[in-house]
């Protein structure tokens, strides 16, 4: 079960399903995504220092007899973070101080929360088998 929750939250996070094709009714699940949350800092450290890409397959053009290659679709890297919205959106939250730990908080979160639900309902389930079997045996 628990994996399906995570591939749920994992597909929320924006790299595969741009978040503009997310419906209106999913738009919600991206925020409580630890993918979410870790995607943003590891695509800004490594598409911010990207000045241009230089695309060698590109195919070339002639025009008005000017051979040129065509440019890229993302030519830099701060287009590719504005393309898939991990940009200056969060600006004032990836400036706090806690946005740093927001990953590893929201993971240790998740893992608890499963966790202590897991116990609750592991000790749930046994209590009652002990107390049919008790019952059936005195009988």
């Amino acid at each position: 079960m628990s994996g399906v929750f995570m591939i749920i939250l994992s597909l929320m996070n924006g790299y595969v399903i741009h978040i503009k094709d997310l419906g209106d009714w999913t738009s919600w699940i991206k925020f409580v995504s630890p993918q979410f949350w870790m995607n943003h800092p590891i695509q800004q450290g490594e598409f911010s220092p990207i000045p241009i890409f230089h695309c060698k397959d590109n195919p070339v053009i002639t025009e008005n007899s000017i051979i040129k290659q065509v440019p890229c679709g993302l030519s830099s890297g701060n287009k590719t973070l504005d393309y898939f919205q991990f940009g200056d959106k969060f600006q004032s939250i990836v400036r706090a101080p806690w946005y740093t730990f927001m990953p590893i908080f929201l993971t240790l979160f998740f893992y608890a929360f499963w966790q202590i639900l897991c116990y609750v309902f592991y000790l749930g389930r046994t209590q009652k088998a002990r107390q049919s079997r008790s019952r059936k045996s005195k009988v």
